[in-house]
């Protein structure tokens, strides 16, 4: 009986820890997050075309050309009719032109000639498509359909691996971290908590450094409590 009971109160304690980390989350994300053109009247075709270019640059560098991506090619068809050598002139200012053009076009390809052009809205079917991995997948469904799953990266690993490391270790792997938060992301503003852990973890919980006197989470932080 005794060990049900407490067993019981750490259940309550950490559910408590969630609710906490999801309200002080939200608040510092509507307060805080990050303009970029692309989290602006998102779609599915937008989500996908930012997040290619976002691979291995920085979002600045991204932010420059999106627009200018956007109007030139406007749609899942004009892309795959794309020329990959003009395609790649319009990404070389961000590098990995080459690369970059020829995985959009042939991701666009596959799309129109699968699913008639309409970017499929599920995960499993998503990541059938040359290109989207299943970092890119989340994020069409969070940013572009309005699923509510994960978006997993570097920065969201750093920052559950220390607000709740009692649970997850110092180390979780993308898996665990996915798994971790399907438990208890919210239905409603996912786009915005998913957003928000990104930012945070870029502005504040630092590879480098931890904001602690910035950060929402100052007061049920694992890792602060045990290091800082």
């Amino acid at each position: 009986m005794g060990i049900n009971y407490q067993h019981s109160i750490n259940m309550d304690l950490k559910q408590n820890k969630k609710r906490k980390f999801i309200r002080s989350l939200l608040k510092w994300s509507r307060n805080n997050c990050r303009h970029f053109e692309w989290r602006v009247q998102r779609t599915p075709y937008r989500v996908l075309i930012a997040e290619t270019i976002l691979r291995r640059t920085t979002s600045k560098a991204a932010d420059r050309i999106f627009i200018y991506l956007i109007r030139k090619y406007p749609s899942i068809h004009q892309l795959a009719i794309a020329s990959k050598k003009e395609l790649a002139k319009d990404l070389k200012p961000i590098g990995l032109y080459h690369q970059r053009s020829t995985g959009l076009i042939q991701a666009a390809k596959f799309i129109e000639e699968i699913y008639s052009g309409v970017i499929p809205k599920s995960l499993d079917e998503l990541i059938r498509v040359p290109h989207i991995g299943d970092y890119a997948a989340s994020c069409i469904l969070s940013f572009g359909m309005g699923v509510p799953v994960p978006v997993v990266d570097s920065n969201v690993i750093r920052v559950i691996s220390r607000v709740f490391r009692d649970e997850v270790g110092a180390r979780p792997s993308v898996k665990e971290v996915i798994k971790f938060l399907s438990d208890f992301i919210p239905q409603k503003d996912h786009d915005l908590f998913n957003y928000g852990i990104i930012d945070l973890g870029a502005l504040i919980c630092t590879y480098r450094s931890c904001g602690q006197d910035r950060c929402p989470f100052v007061n049920i932080c694992d890792f602060k409590r045990k290091n800082c």
